[in-house]
C-alpha cells in the first residue's frame, strides 16, 4: 500500500508538469481585473449600414470605391487598381518622419467627444477582406506593396494624422484588425476638447476616424531600390465591413510594482562614449562594458556588479568605428570587430585574459569589406562569428553590389575552418531589408552547434558547417538559450508579441502572451526588447507597455513557460509630463551576473509625443544601472491543469482516507511484533513487509 501511495504523489507531481507542458501555450497566464469605465461605440455607423463618405486622394487616377448593403451589414469596397510605368505621388510629411503615398481611397466617419477629459486610450477594430489580382497576387513579395492605414483628423481639416498601418496583408484572406493607440498619442489627440490647457492640436470636441487603402514606401520607391512601380500589374480590393471605436476613460494600474536601481552610475569614463555593451562573465559576479566614442575610439572594461572599476583599456588593434561585439568565456574576452587596411575592411578577433592583456589576434577576410554582426563562443572553445559584407566589383554601379551574410567558425586559436553564406542579397533586396527593418538577430551555441536568427528563419549547423534544419519563422526577436533551445519573440496583427520556446530539435515547446489584461477586452500588448538568458537558466526579458499605462519593464520566466518575476524599471509616463519632447531610456544591452543582479546600459532616446514624430536621436547617456529584482511570484497553473491535478487529488485523497481512516475503525486485530520503521524509509517503499 505504500508503494500506491507513493506512486499517487509522483501521478499527482507528473500530471501538473505534463498538462502544462503539453499544452504549450500561455501557461501561467491569470486574467487580471482592472474595472475599466469605458466610453462604448464612438462612431454612429459602425456596420456601414449607410453609405459612408470616401476621400480620393487629390491625384489619384488609379483608385477608385462602391458601396453595397448586405443584410445587417454594409460593405465599402476600395480598389486601387495599378499599371505599369504610374509612378504614385508621395511626400515627406514634416515633423512627423514618416512618407505618405498621397495617392489613397479612405473612407471616414466623424463623431463627437462629450467627455471632459482625455482618454486613457482609443480601441479601433476594423474587419478587412482582401482580394488580389495580377502581380499582387502571384508576386512573393506582393502583400508588401500595399497596406491599410488608420488616420484621425478634423472635420474639413487639411490634415489627418496615421495612427496605424497594418500591413502584411495577403489577398483572399478576411482580417478582423484591432489596436490600442498608446497613451500619450490619445492625450495629445484629445488634449484640445478638454476645459484645461493642453498642446490644442484640436481645440474643438468634432472628430473624423478615416480607414483607407494606400501603397507602401516599399511600391513608391522611396528609399530607392526596385521600381515595382514600374513593373507591377494588377489590383488590389480592401473590402470592409465594420468599422469600430471606442475610448478608455479610467482603469486601475496593473503594472508591476516600479523598483530603484541598487546600484547607479550615471557617468562612465567619458561622455562622448555612445554605443554601450554589456556581458557577464559567467558565474562569477563581474561585469564587462564596451562603448565607442564620436570618433571612433573603442574603451572595454571590467568592474564588479557594485560598480567598481577594476581596469578599463583601449585596444589599439581595434578600427574603422565599429561598435565591438564582446563575449566572455572562462575570464577570457573575445573582441569581434573589424580592421581597416589600405584596401580591404576585414573581421577582426581578439581575445584577452582576465587581467585585459591580449593573448592573441587574428583577422578574417571575406570579400574585401566585412564587419561584425554577431559572437559566441562554444563549450569546447570554438568560435562562431556571424558577419555582414558586400562584395562589389565597381562601387558606382550600385546594381552590381551583393549584401552577403555570413557564419564563420574559428578553431580555439582563431585559426579559421570554414564558412558559410547564409543571404546574398542584390542592392534593390538589401534596401527591402532596410525599409523593413529585417535583420539578422540571433547568435547562439548548443554543444558544438549553432543556431543563427536570420530574416524569416531559423538555422540550425553543426560543427562542420552542414545544415541541421531550417525552419521558417518569421519573428521580431530571437534569444539563444546555452541550456538548449532558443526563444524567438513573433509579432501577430493585433500588435500581440507572443514569446515562444524552441527544443534543440526545432519544435516548439511553449507560446507565451504577456498582455496585461484589464478585462472586458482591454488588453494591453508590450513591445518587446532586449532578450537575454541569465546563469539562474531564467529569461529575462525587457517590455514596454504604453497603451494604458507607459512603463518599462523586467520579466522573469521560466524554462517551462511561468512568469517567475515582474518589475518595472521606468515609470515614463513622469517623463513625458515635461512636454511634448523628451528624453526616453533606450536599453542597449543587459547582463545578468552570477549573484542574481540585472545591469542595464542605458542610453537616452530623443522622441516626441506628438503623433509619429518618432525617433530624433541618441544622446550619449552612459548611464549603468544595476537592479535587485523582486522575488517569484506564486506558482500558477492553467486551467487544464487545475482539472487534471483536482483529479488527481481526488484520488490520492480517497487512497488515504482508505489506508489511514478506515484501517482505524476496524476490528483490532493481534499482530506480530514488528520492528521499529524510519518514516522516512516508510514513505519511499524501502522496507519489506514483516
Amino acid at each position: 500500500m505504500r508503494k500506491v501511495i507513493v506512486a499517487a504523489i509522483l501521478l499527482l507531481l507528473m500530471s501538473i508538469y505534463m498538462v502544462d507542458f503539453a499544452k504549450g501555450e500561455d501557461m501561467g497566464y491569470v486574467p487580471a481585473q482592472g474595472n475599466p469605465q469605458e466610453t462604448g461605440e464612438l462612431l454612429p455607423d459602425p456596420n456601414l449600414l449607410l453609405e459612408p463618405d470616401v476621400e480620393i486622394g487629390d491625384y489619384s487616377p488609379e483608385f477608385s470605391y462602391d458601396y453595397e448593403l448586405q443584410g445587417d451589414s454594409g460593405r465599402v469596397n476600395l480598389t486601387w487598381t495599378h499599371t505599369p510605368g504610374h509612378h504614385p505621388w508621395y511626400s515627406y510629411v514634416p515633423y512627423f518622419a514618416y512618407s505618405q503615398c498621397d495617392e489613397f481611397a479612405r473612407m471616414k466617419q466623424e463623431f463627437t467627444w462629450e467627455y471632459n477629459q482625455t482618454p486613457v486610450t482609443l480601441s479601433v477594430s476594423a474587419s478587412v477582406q482582401i482580394t488580389c489580382t495580377g502581380d499582387f497576387e502571384i508576386q512573393e513579395n506582393g502583400d508588401d506593396m500595399y497596406a491599410i492605414w488608420f488616420w484621425i483628423g478634423v472635420p474639413g481639416g487639411s490634415y489627418a494624422g496615421r495612427i496605424k498601418m497594418i500591413d502584411d496583408l495577403k489577398g483572399g484572406q478576411n482580417y478582423d484588425i484591432e489596436f490600442l493607440l498608446p497613451n500619450y498619442q490619445a492625450e495629445q489627440y484629445f488634449a484640445g476638447s478638454v476645459s484645461e490647457g493642453g498642446l490644442q492640436m484640436y481645440p474643438h470636441d468634432n472628430y473624423t476616424m478615416l480607414v483607407g487603402l494606400i501603397p507602401t514606401e516599399q511600391f513608391v520607391g522611396y528609399y530607392g531600390g526596385s521600381e515595382y512601380w514600374n513593373v507591377y500589374d494588377g489590383s488590389v480590393t480592401a473590402s470592409i465591413n465594420h468599422f469600430s471605436i471606442k475610448a478608455l476613460l479610467d482603469v486601475e494600474d496593473l503594472t508591476p510594482s516600479l523598483i530603484t536601481p541598487k546600484f547607479n552610475t550615471t557617468s562612465l569614463w567619458n561622455e562622448s562614449y555612445y554605443g554601450v555593451g554589456l556581458e557577464p562573465m559567467g558565474q562569477s559576479s563581474f561585469v564587462y562594458l564596451s562603448a565607442k566614442s564620436y570618433s571612433g575610439e573603442v574603451i572595454l572594461g571590467k568592474m564588479t556588479s557594485e560598480h567598481n572599476p577594476i581596469w578599463n583599456i583601449t585596444p589599439s588593434s581595434i578600427g574603422f568605428a565599429t561598435i565591438p561585439v564582446i563575449d566572455v568565456v572562462d575570464n577570457n574576452v573575445f573582441i569581434f570587430s573589424t580592421n581597416l587596411s589600405t584596401d580591404t575592411v576585414s573581421l577582426f578577433l581578439t581575445k584577452l585574459d582576465s587581467q585585459g592583456l591580449e593573448l592573441w589576434n587574428t583577422s578574417v577576410t571575406l570579400f574585401g569589406y566585412d564587419m561584425p554582426i554577431l559572437l559566441d563562443v562554444a563549450p569546447s572553445g570554438s568560435i562562431y562569428l556571424l558577419s555582414f559584407s558586400l562584395n562589389y566589383e565597381d562601387i558606382p554601379l550600385m546594381e552590381d553590389l551583393e549584401l552577403i551574410y555570413s557564419l564563420v567558425r574559428l578553431d580555439s586559436q582563431g585559426n579559421k575552418l570554414w564558412n558559410r553564406t547564409l543571404l546574398n542579397l542584390t542592392y534593390e533586396e538589401y534596401v527591402t531589408f532596410l525599409v523593413s527593418s529585417e535583420f539578422p538577430m540571433g547568435l547562439g551555441c548548443y554543444g558544438d552547434d549553432v543556431y543563427v536568427g536570420i530574416p524569416h528563419a531559423v538555422l540550425r549547423y553543426d560543427s562542420s558547417g552542414n545544415e541541421v534544419w531550417t525552419i521558417p519563422h518569421d519573428y521580431a526577436a530571437f534569444c539563444s538559450d546555452p541550456y538548449g533551445g532558443f526563444y524567438t519573440c513573433e509579432r501577430m496583427l493585433n500588435d500581440e508579441f507572443r514569446i515562444s520556446k524552441w527544443g534543440t530539435e526545432g519544435s516548439v515547446r511553449w507560446t507565451k502572451s504577456l498582455s496585461l489584461d484589464y478585462g472586458s477586452g482591454w488588453r494591453d500588448f508590450p513591445l518587446v526588447g532586449r532578450m537575454e538568458v541569465g546563469p539562474d537558466q531564467l529569461l529575462y526579458v525587457e517590455l514596454e507597455y504604453m497603451h494604458v499605462n507607459h512603463v518599462m519593464t523586467i520579466t522573469r520566466i521560466t524554462r517551462s513557460g511561468q512568469i517567475h518575476s515582474q518589475d518595472t524599471i521606468f515609470d515614463l509616463a513622469d517623463t513625458e509630463a515635461y512636454g511634448p519632447n523628451y528624453w526616453k531610456p533606450f536599453i542597449s544591452d543587459i547582463a545578468v551576473t552570477g549573484d542574481g543582479l540585472v545591469h542595464l546600459a542605458v542610453l537616452n532616446n530623443s522622441v516626441s509625443s506628438y503623433p509619429y514624430y518618432g525617433l530624433i536621436d541618441y544622446a550619449p547617456a552612459n548611464v549603468l544601472l544595476t537592479y535587485e529584482l523582486s522575488g517569484p511570484f506564486i506558482f500558477t497553473m492553467s486551467p487544464e491543469s487545475l482539472i487534471i491535478t483536482g483529479v488527481a487529488t481526488l484520488i490520492f485523497g480517497g487512497i488515504a482516507w482508505d489506508h489511514f481512516i478506515r484501517r482505524r475503525t476496524r476490528p483490532e486485530e493481534i499482530l506480530p511484533e514488528q520492528e521499529e520503521i524510519d518514516p522516512w524509509d516508510f514513505l519511499m517503499g524501502d522496507t519489506e513487509d514483516k
